[in-house]
């Protein structure tokens, strides 16, 4: 009787590839199959550089550095001003624009971005033809907004109250308060934790 841990079978490592896809000293041993069938990279550095350099992956991995630098600016911006609203929506003194942002806020929160992803991918565009960098822009830019939207609201509640009565008691209206006294305060809070 076997056990789990008993050898069977083993069979020694080996890979097969294209003869183009090779060094170029194992490209020139063309003449002499045993030689090409022969060749595995042995060091790290060996393999790296076949894998990265002879195969042209790094570009590959350029490209993908260049869609996640674009997907982080945009997705930041556009969460930023979602945030924003959202954020003037949960402040505000209606209950039912109260209410909504909060189940926003709740909802993205505690859904996972990757679950995220896939729903805007597959469910909501995808009867449309939609470039893929944008559904990850939108989708990324909407769970930011959750946690922005957040973020502005407690730097602004961490304003004392009577700085907003004070500016209303010297004349000023409430947008200039805002703008003008307590702005200002709450984003010398805020900056550290949005970065």
């Amino acid at each position: 009787r076997l056990g789990l841990s008993d050898v069977i079978y083993t069979m020694p490592a080996s890979f097969f590839a294209l003869t183009t896809n090779l060094a170029n000293d194992v490209n020139t041993a063309k003449a002499d199959p045993a030689k090409v069938a022969a060749y595995k990279p042995q060091t790290f550095l060996e393999r790296l550089h076949a894998n990265i350099v002879q195969e042209d992956r790094y570009q590959l991995i350029l490209s993908g550095l260049v869609v996640t630098v674009i997907i982080s600016l945009f997705s930041t911006v556009f969460g930023t001003m979602v945030g924003g609203v959202i954020c003037a929506m949960r402040m505000s003194r209606r209950p039912v624009l109260k209410f909504i942002a909060a189940g926003y806020i709740w909802i993205m929160r505690g859904l996972p971005v990757l679950v995220l992803l896939m729903i805007m991918y597959y469910v909501i565009f995808a009867s449309i033809d939609v470039n893929a960098i944008l559904i990850a822009t939108v989708a990324f830019g909407l769970n930011m907004a959750a946690y922005s939207s957040e973020m502005f609201r407690t730097a602004i509640q961490s304003v004392d109250r009577g700085q907003t009565e004070a500016g209303i008691a010297g004349g000023f209206s409430r947008v200039q308060t805002f703008r003008m006294i307590v702005l200002p305060q709450a984003l010398r809070h805020l900056l550290p934790v949005f970065k």
